[in-house]
């Protein structure tokens, strides 16, 4: 509540300072996203229904990957996160096979124009 009430009161204060332009608020607002962001490791958005790229489907059995409206695929086969790995492998469109070496954990997200990405699907394949 405190924090709410002293957001009100910076916002008319600098809206006063410099008329209607708001940057310097804005550039407020950016600085305590990162400050709370370094000491709350991480901030999170909710996202608008309908705007996330549907998971990739990952078939255990011949490892092929794919999510029909991705316009990128990106995944690993050494068990790495593949939105921050700098093993990642790349799918550009369509869908791929990962491999067929049965127990091979294969981790995937899809990426998609105009939307955010989805969500890291796993598997482990099978023979």
């Amino acid at each position: 509540m405190y924090a709410e009430l002293m957001r009100k009161y910076e916002k008319q204060r600098i809206k006063s300072l410099c008329g209607n332009k708001m940057a310097l608020l804005e550039g407020r607002f950016i600085y305590d996203a990162f400050v709370l962001g370094a000491k709350a490791d991480g901030i999170y958005a909710g996202v608008e229904n309908g705007k996330q790229a549907g998971a990739p489907v990952i078939t255990a059995a011949g490892g092929a990957i794919t999510e029909a409206n991705a316009t990128a695929i990106y995944y690993t086969t050494d068990g790495t996160d593949p939105r921050y790995s700098s093993t990642r492998l790349l799918i550009a469109s369509g869908s791929a096979a990962a491999g067929h070496t049965s127990g091979l954990v294969v981790k995937a997200y899809a990426e998609r124009t105009n939307y955010f990405n989805s969500t890291v699907t796993t598997a482990t394949l099978s023979s």
